[in-house]
């Protein structure tokens, strides 16, 4: 507790959630596609002020979906996808001037939750020993900060990786953020700053396995 804070009550966290869904195939194409509703109350975090919360609460509305498409026995297209909004349901302002970016109104976004995010993957087995696969990530732009002042644009990176299988062995080279993307593996804003964690460039794996 802080200085003149109050004792209050703490009633349990709770989280309620509704989902309906469907899953199935349309030809070549299998998948699943999901809709929610969540909301949670009660919620005990540490505020800017370093004041103790007892009565957080937020609500989350999305979709998700996740599509495989055979294109050729040989080729075959795997996607994701989500868009949500994950917002705050009531208000905390800030006193200190310098985290006032960290104030909390009604039906802001949650600081560091982006939006959209997705995937997808390009494979091709010409032989069931060889894969080459080409992989995309999708991280959408989100808010930095409680007050939805600052943001992240979000970032698109590229993999590559290929396998062949040889007898007992399987020789594999992955090449992890193709295009060599500058981008943060987290973002947020703090003290009056922005931050980012960048994350590693363009790196390659090269590695041989043996299965007996």
């Amino acid at each position: 507790m802080q200085d003149n804070q109050l004792v209050g009550d703490i009633e349990p966290e709770t989280i309620d959630n509704l989902e309906a869904g469907w899953r199935g195939s349309l030809g070549v194409i299998t998948g699943e596609i999901t809709g929610y509703f969540s909301t949670k109350e009660n919620f005990l975090f540490r505020d800017a002020d370093g004041f103790n919360v007892t009565n957080g609460r937020t609500r989350h509305i999305g979709i998700e979906a996740a599509f495989t498409w055979a294109i050729t026995p040989s080729l075959s297209l795997a996607m994701n996808g989500t868009y949500a909004r994950h917002t705050y349901r009531f208000d905390r302002p800030v006193n200190s001037a310098i985290n006032a970016t960290e104030a909390i109104r009604f039906g802001d976004d949650i600081d560091t939750a982006p939006r959209t995010l997705g995937g997808a993957r390009l494979n091709w087995t010409p032989t069931p020993e060889r894969l080459v696969q080409v992989g995309w990530v999708h991280v959408g732009r989100y808010f930095t900060d409680a007050a939805n002042q600052n943001t992240y644009d979000g970032h698109d990176i590229f993999d590559l990786r290929t396998e062949q299988g040889f007898g007992g062995f399987t020789g594999f080279v992955h090449v992890r953020n193709l295009l060599d993307t500058a981008y943060a593996e987290r973002a947020d804003f703090a003290f009056g700053n922005a931050r980012s964690f960048p994350s590693a460039g363009r790196n390659i794996t090269i590695g041989l396995r043996f299965q007996y």
